[in-house]
Order: structure tokens, then C-alpha cells, then sequence
């Protein structure tokens, strides 16, 4: 299965029993035998299939990983999926975002998440699932960042929103905050 991760071509078919690998095995089994060869699958470039199998399965990686790779080897892989032009992968990445906000500190939310966060939603305002796991992103994040932060960044954002959608409008109105999960963002902004 080694040899199979490291052609393109195949990737994508071999991550799902890897990742069931990954499950099964103790940590030290993980750390010695998997994750030498996904930390070269991490650089490696990749299919959308195999980059959208692994961010949505990226909580399953990080829960085996050692802290000290989570953000060297791991993380990357999320940060620059958000960069990417492929639909498909900047989705998988938002919804990443959200599976494994418990690995990711104040810092990272505030200076790597939210501005990738922004610019994916500036790029794709048309797009009702995007949008949709967006406003998922930052209403999972809400808690990891200071007033200023929602005030000045989060709430302009949250007003370009276009309410087309009554999923989409749910979401901006209701979107919860972290003092207080009844209150929305919107009614808390306002006190």
C-alpha cells in the first residue's frame, strides 16, 4: 500500500483503506509505519479526489499525529487547500476547518483562518454551498476570536452575504456567539 500512495494515479482509491489504517493502529503504530509515508503525501501533489479524501478525513490524521507534526506536516495541507481555485477542494477545506477546530489555536484562527476564510468567500459569492460552509467556518470559530475581530472582520462579511437562500439567511441571522450560544451574532454586535 506504501508504494500505491506514492502514485498519483492510484492515490485516490488507496486513501480510503489507509485512512482505515490510520484508525485501527496504535499511536506507535501510526507514528512509525503510516505516517512516514502520508508526511510525503501531505507535499506530494495531488488529484482533487485524493485532496478532498484527505481533508475530509483530516480529523482522523490529526487524532493519531504527535502535536509537534500536527502543525508542520499537517496543518499545511488544510491552509493551502483554502488557497486553492478547485470548488471542490476549498469546500472540503471549510468543512475541514470545522473537524478539527480543536487543533487549531487562537493565533491560527485569527491570523491564517479568518483572512482564507474572507478571501474564499470574496471569490465565490455565487456559490450556495460555499457560502453555506463559510458561514459554518465562522460560526464554528466565533469563540477564538476577540469583539474587534467580529466587529471589524466578521460582521462586514456577514452583511455582503447575499440572503437569496433561506438556508443561507438562517444562518447569518441565527449564527450564535460564543458568550452566549442563544444570542445571536447579529443581536450581540448590536448590545
Amino acid at each position: 500500500m506504501q508504494q500505491e500512495m506514492r502514485a498519483d494515479e492510484v492515490l485516490a482509491a488507496v486513501l480510503q483503506p489507509a485512512l482505515t489504517l490510520v484508525q485501527e493502529s496504535s499511536n506507535s503504530e501510526y507514528e512509525a509505519i503510516i505516517l512516514p509515508t502520508f508526511k510525503t503525501v501531505f507535499v506530494a501533489p495531488k488529484s482533487i479526489q485524493a485532496t478532498v479524501a484527505l481533508l475530509e478525513n483530516l480529523h482522523i490524521i490529526l487524532e493519531k499525529t504527535p502535536r509537534d507534526d500536527i502543525r508542520t506536516e499537517v496543518l499545511p495541507l488544510l491552509f493551502n487547500a483554502l488557497e486553492s481555485t478547485t470548488i471542490q477542494v476549498q469546500s472540503a477545506a471549510l468543512v475541514a476547518v470545522t473537524n478539527v477546530y480543536d487543533y487549531l489555536d487562537d493565533i491560527t484562527i485569527k491570523k491564517l483562518v479568518l483572512p482564507k476564510l474572507k478571501s474564499v468567500f470574496e471569490k465565490n459569492q455565487s456559490d450556495l454551498k460555499i457560502m453555506g460552509n463559510v458561514l459554518q467556518c465562522v460560526e464554528r470559530t466565533l469563540d477564538k476570536l476577540d469583539k474587534s475581530q467580529i466587529i471589524d472582520e466578521v460582521l462586514p462579511l456577514l452583511l455582503e452575504v447575499r440572503l437569496t437562500d433561506p438556508d443561507i439567511v438562517v444562518r447569518v441571522v441565527m449564527c450564535p456567539t460564543p458568550s452566549d450560544s442563544s444570542m445571536s451574532l447579529l443581536q450581540h454586535v448590536t448590545l
